[in-house]
């Protein structure tokens, strides 16, 4: 016995409706696809906005060396030897690696990322501080 299955040739006006589905199929997925893109990114946007998601990342940061410590604060000094007030309240948090610290553990010549606001009299106001381990190669 002989099972061989005859393929018959797909009518030309037959084949070019099947071409058009397939097609119109892709396209339909593909702006399927995009518009529930576009809703998720929506929702999460708006949801972050409400929530107050992406307030932690508004404010300015200041990276430089620790020059002097005072009671309420410290200045440090940027690269272009610009120097900055920073003001500490009783919400600033200290990080040091992942750990929050007390302020004791500031040193001068420490290397920080201060997160915060200027005030009106020109000082940031720390929110953030973190503590960076001493790089010998750094070189300012």
């Amino acid at each position: 016995m002989d099972n061989k299955i005859e393929l018959k040739p797909i009518p030309e006006g037959k084949k070019e409706l099947r071409d058009h589905r397939y097609f119109k199929n892709i396209i339909l997925t593909s702006v399927g696809i995009l518009v529930l893109v576009v809703i998720s990114n929506l929702f999460l946007f708006t949801g972050g906005f409400k929530t107050f998601l992406f307030h932690q990342w508004a404010e300015e940061q200041y990276f430089g060396v620790i020059t002097e410590i005072r009671d309420n604060g410290f200045n440090i000094a940027d690269r272009g030897s610009n120097v900055r007030n920073i003001i500490l309240n009783n919400e600033t948090k200290i990080f040091q690696g992942r750990q929050i610290v007390a302020i004791d553990f500031l040193k001068l010549s420490d290397y920080v990322l201060v997160v915060g606001s200027i005030n009106s009299k020109n000082q940031i106001e720390a929110r953030i501080i973190r503590i960076f381990p001493p790089n010998k190669s750094r070189q300012w």
